[in-house]
């Protein structure tokens, strides 16, 4: 998963350069054109991850899930570290309401 991460992380260092910001202010489709043959192999193995970083979508439960199946590589409790990822998912999405009950 380390390798999905530092795609990840490339592809944002790219969208923050000038020349690519303004490629995407003058030409969108030339914009993902760019990035899909830039990272195509990503692009086609990670399609969906790969428009949600594309699009500035916040990715921070990404990174829990990434940091989560670290955990287990390493040995950790599966159960337990799933069950504390589905509760601050919970957390985050659910109303409180909800979560009272």
């Amino acid at each position: 998963m380390d390798n999905v991460r530092e795609k990840v992380d490339l592809i944002k260092k790219f969208m923050v350069l000038d020349t690519i910001k303004e490629l995407k202010r003058v030409d969108k489709k030339k914009y993902d054109e760019f990035f899909e043959k830039t990272f195509e192999e990503f692009f086609k193995e990670y399609p969906t991850l790969f428009m949600l970083v594309l699009d500035g979508k916040d990715t921070k439960f990404l990174d829990i899930m990434l940091n989560s199946i670290d955990e287990i590589t390493k040995g950790g409790d599966k159960f337990e570290i799933e069950k504390k990822m589905g509760e601050r998912l919970a957390n985050e999405y659910l109303p409180v309401e909800l979560l009272k009950k």
